[in-house]
């Protein structure tokens, strides 16, 4: 079974923009709908450079600065799940996790190969 996730991401740093998204997604026929749940604070340093080559903010403070909070997830989940998609998220810290856990319910994460790899090597 082929399953297809749309990859939402931060959804533009818009509620609305995500809402638009779940119904886009649903109407394309999507099984699932990834976001990203990530604090600017805890992901990275205010004037870290860009790691990309895309026009914008010169460091990844400002490119993540404005990451929709956590408390607006639950009305986009819920969006989701009476579209019928599977709402789920990649995690990007522990404070992230334990939101999910308490409060989106989710069936599944996505976590990067690279954190699975490093958690094995230490």
């Amino acid at each position: 079974m082929i399953r297809v996730i749309a990859e939402a991401g931060m959804c533009a740093n818009s509620v609305g923009w995500a809402h638009t998204a779940v119904d886009a997604a649903a109407e394309a026929g999507c099984w699932g709908f990834k976001v990203q749940l990530l604090r600017a604070a805890t992901l990275t340093a205010a004037d870290a450079p860009r790691y990309d080559m895309l026009a914008g903010p010169a460091n990844q403070g400002e490119v993540f600065k404005d990451a929709l909070p956590y408390q607006v997830w639950p009305e986009v989940y819920a969006h989701a799940r009476q579209t019928g998609l599977v709402p789920f998220a990649s995690c990007w810290d522990e404070a992230a996790v334990e939101y999910s856990e308490a409060h989106l319910n989710p069936e599944w994460y996505k976590v990067k190969f690279r954190d699975v790899r490093e958690r094995e090597r230490s």
